[in-house]
Formats: structure tokens, C-alpha cells, sequence
């Protein structure tokens, strides 16, 4: 890896996308709090980003860049890294994350193992050692032994040449060997509490894009009466907002079962046996992404 420059360098062409991003959700306190700060005057250190062909992608500040979106900002200043692969991006994400900002969660932990785990075998056949995944991700060895165990209990496909599993999907009746969820009527009803996930998941998405639709009709309204001339100067970061709620919550709505435990609940799904959008859309950019590069 090669340190190209400092750049201030326009928002909207650094990708942001969710396959370099550690974190398992954005803090909106967080957010908030950065923007305060920028709108004073505080400088923040330049978010750090890798130049990968005509395409500059975001590895560590997700939380800066969405505070100076929220202000409106259309710059921002930057590190920019370059002959770097797929590998020395998540390295580099997972570091960022250690080092600064908020602590990582027990989440944001195993989704950062399970990254690099998957991009570490695409790129050279083989895992890390586990004392090198702890250094990186600040814990313990035994904690990326145990997540790598429980990860041999769900039926995975070949890395492939892309660097990301092709999780095999698998009728669990067609091989015994994997079924984790005993005889057929306990498989039928584990299908049935996916399905029914599902449609109550679905139902309380669309509850809440009604409410992000009501409430920027409201501020709209509100905007444009007297008693809200206030509020009218903030309609530009209020409907920023709800723009960003919004892609929150549609990537929130359950659209399958989840790839690796067919349903019966993992780490992944958050025992939930589902798969959401945010996930599915950051499965099929990883193969994209992983696989062109």
C-alpha cells in the first residue's frame, strides 16, 4: 500500500458502500454530535479511503462523512491510499474502528471477524491465525476460536475464486449431516416462524415509511405558515433525516431467511433466522466489489 495524498475530495464521489463497513449500524448520537462540532469549527482527521481504479472507496469514516452530509457539505478532507487490494481495505477498515470513535460492539466484533475471515481465505486459501484476527479487532484469540467454531456448525459452500463464501442452499433432508433442526414437523414449523417473520417484519416496515412520509409532509406544512418561519430554516438537514431513516429502515425489512442458518438462528441474523435488505444488497456489492477486484 502506497499513501497517495491529503485530498479534500467531493462527497458524493467516495462509495460508501456497506461491504467496508465495520460497524453493524450508524450511531445517529454520533452523527449528530460530529456535526455539531463541524458547524463550530472543529477539525476532524481526514477519513481514509482507497483509490481502486477511477473509484475511491470509504474504509474508515462513515460517521464523519454522514455528519457532513447532514450539514450539506459537498467536500471533505481525505487520506488517500493507493495499490491496495480487497484485503488492505477490511484491514484497514477494522483498524480505523479500533483506534478512534466509538468502541466497537460484541456485533460490530463478529461481523469484523467474519469479513476478514472471508476475504483473508478468498485472497490466500487460508484463515489467519487467530492471535492476528484479535490483534486486529482488539480481542481476545479464544473469541475468534469460538466465533470460528460456531461458524462450522452452519452449512457453508466453497470461498471461490470472488473471496466471499457461496453459502450452499441446501434442503436440509438432502443432507443429514447438516440438519440442525431435527425431524420434519420441527423444520415445518421453524419455515412457518420464518414466514411469519417475514410478514410481521414487512407490515411494521411499512408502518414506519408511513410515519417518515407523515412527518416530512408535516414539516413541509409547518415550513410553510408563519409561526414556522424557525423551522423553515432547517427543512434541508430535517428532510436529509428522513432520507437517511428512511434508507435505515427500508434496509431493515426482512426479505428471506437467513443464508446461513436456513431459519434456525445465528450470529448473523441475530438469532432471528432472517435475511434483511441491508444484508442481501451488502452480499450481492461484496461479490461484485470482491469479485472485480
Amino acid at each position: 500500500m502506497a499513501l497517495l495524498n491529503k485530498s479534500v475530495i467531493n462527497i458524493d464521489e467516495i462509495s460508501t458502500s456497506t461491504e467496508t463497513q465495520i460497524r453493524v449500524t450508524m450511531n445517529i448520537d454520533q452523527i449528530e454530535h460530529y456535526a455539531e462540532r463541524m458547524q463550530e469549527g472543529d477539525t476532524f482527521p481526514p477519513v481514509l479511503i482507497f483509490k481502486v481504479g477511477n473509484e475511491y472507496i470509504l474504509a474508515d469514516g462513515f460517521h464523519r462523512i454522514a455528519a457532513a452530509k447532514q450539514l450539506g457539505l459537498k467536500k471533505i478532507s481525505c487520506s488517500v491510499e493507493g495499490d491496495g487490494d480487497a484485503i488492505d481495505i477490511v484491514r484497514a477498515a477494522i483498524h480505523g474502528n479500533t483506534i478512534h470513535g466509538l468502541p466497537m460492539t460484541k456485533q460490530d466484533r463478529l461481523k469484523a471477524i467474519n469479513l476478514f475471515d472471508r476475504i483473508a481465505k478468498g485472497r490466500f486459501g487460508k484463515y489467519a491465525t487467530t492471535r492476528e484476527v484479535a490483534e486486529l479487532v482488539g480481542c481476545s484469540h479464544t473469541t475468534v476460536a469460538n466465533i470460528r467454531k460456531d461458524r462450522e456448525h452452519i452449512p457453508q459452500g466453497d470461498f471461490g475464486d470472488s473471496g466471499l463464501e457461496s453459502f450452499a442452499k441446501k434442503n436440509a433432508s438432502d443432507d443429514p449431516e447438516t440438519q440442525e433442526i431435527g425431524d420434519n414437523e420441527q423444520i415445518e414449523r421453524s419455515n412457518a416462524t420464518v414466514g411469519n417473520g417475514i410478514a410481521i417484519g414487512r407490515e411494521y416496515t411499512k408502518a414506519c415509511k408511513n410515519l417518515v412520509r407523515v412527518f416530512r409532509k408535516t414539516v413541509r406544512e409547518f415550513a410553510d405558515e408563519p409561526s414556522g418561519v424557525m423551522i423553515a430554516g432547517h427543512t434541508n438537514v430535517l428532510n436529509r433525516l428522513l432520507d437517511d431513516i428512511g434508507a435505515i429502515v427500508a434496509g431493515c425489512e426482512p426479505v428471506d431467511e437467513c443464508d446461513l442458518c436456513k431459519g434456525a438462528g445465528c450470529h448473523s441474523c441475530k438469532q432471528s433466522g432472517l435475511l434483511f435488505a441491508e444484508q442481501a444488497k451488502s452480499l450481492q456489492r461484496d461479490e461484485e466489489a470482491i469479485g472485480g477486484a
